[in-house]
C-alpha cells in the first residue's frame, strides 16, 4: 500500500512539473522574435496568425519612424515593447483611422520589439520602420543658438537624457511675414523673440506658428521648448521656417 502511495504521489508530482514547464515553455515561445529589417515594407498578418514580433536594436538615442500604407480597414495596429513578452507596451504607432501615414517616435539606445496586425481576416495594410540617429546640439540657450536657414527642416529627439529646450538663430533679409511649419501638435512648443527677447505675436495652429504681422528685417530667435518625456518614449519636433 505504502508502495503504491508512493508511486501515485511521484506521477502528481511528474504531472505537476510538466504541466509548469509546458505553461512556461508556451509563455515562451508565444512569439517568434525575427530581426527587423529596416526600410523594408512588412505586409502585416491577421491578428489571429500575428504571432511574430521584430526585433530593433538601437545603439543610440534615435528617431524611429513608422510608415503604413493600405490600412482600408482602419483596425491595423502596432505597438514597441521592451520585452519578448508584450506584457506592456511602450507606443501605439499606427492611427487607426488614417489608410496611410507615419509616427516618429523618439527612443534611448536599446533593445525593442515591434508587434504589427490587422484585426481582418485579408489585411491589407503594409508596416515599414525606419531608423535616424538623433542630432543633439550644444543649442540649450540663447548665446548658444544655432544658425538656421530658411526651409532647412531641423528634427528634434527629446529623449529622457537629452529632454532640453533648443535655441535657433534667424536672419530676416527684408520685413517680412514669418511661418514656422512643424508636425501635428508641435507647434504649441515653439516661439519667435527678437533680438531683445520680447516674444513675437503669433498665430498658432496645430502644425503652423504664423507671425500676426509682417517683422522687419533683423536677427530674430526661434525656441523649442523641451516636451515631458517618459523612461523610454519621448516626443519628435520637426520644424522649417520661411
Amino acid at each position: 500500500m505504502k508502495q503504491m502511495q508512493r508511486t501515485v504521489a511521484l506521477v502528481l508530482a511528474l504531472v505537476v512539473v510538466m504541466a509548469a514547464f509546458s505553461t512556461g515553455a508556451f509563455a515562451a515561445s508565444r512569439y517568434r522574435v525575427a530581426t527587423l529589417k529596416k526600410g523594408t515594407w512588412y505586409k502585416v498578418r491577421s491578428s489571429d496568425y500575428a504571432n511574430t514580433i521584430y526585433k530593433l536594436v538601437l545603439s543610440t538615442d534615435s528617431i524611429v519612424t513608422v510608415n503604413w500604407k493600405g490600412n482600408k480597414s482602419g483596425e491595423a495596429r502596432s505597438y514597441i515593447y521592451t520585452n519578448t513578452k508584450c506584457d506592456e507596451s511602450i507606443s501605439y504607432c499606427i492611427d487607426d483611422e488614417s489608410p496611410s501615414g507615419s509616427k516618429m517616435i523618439a527612443l534611448p539606445k536599446g533593445t525593442y520589439y515591434i508587434q504589427m496586425y490587422e484585426w481582418e481576416d485579408r489585411p491589407t495594410t503594409q508596416v515599414k520602420v525606419t531608423v535616424q540617429k538623433a542630432v543633439n546640439q550644444n543649442n540649450y540657450c540663447r548665446a548658444k543658438a544655432v544658425n538656421l536657414k530658411p526651409n532647412k527642416t531641423v528634427k528634434i529627439a527629446q529623449t529622457a537624457d537629452y529632454c532640453y529646450d533648443r535655441w535657433y538663430r534667424i536672419t530676416l533679409n527684408s520685413k517680412k511675414t514669418v511661418t514656422i511649419t512643424t508636425n501635428e501638435e508641435m507647434a504649441e512648443c515653439i516661439t519667435l523673440y527678437d533680438s531683445k527677447m520680447q516674444e513675437i505675436d503669433c498665430t498658432s495652429g496645430s502644425r503652423k506658428v504664423i507671425t500676426e504681422d509682417p517683422i522687419k528685417k533683423g536677427t530674430y530667435f526661434i525656441r523649442v521648448r523641451a516636451y515631458s518625456v517618459g523612461e523610454y518614449v519621448g516626443t519628435c519636433v520637426t520644424f522649417s521656417w520661411n
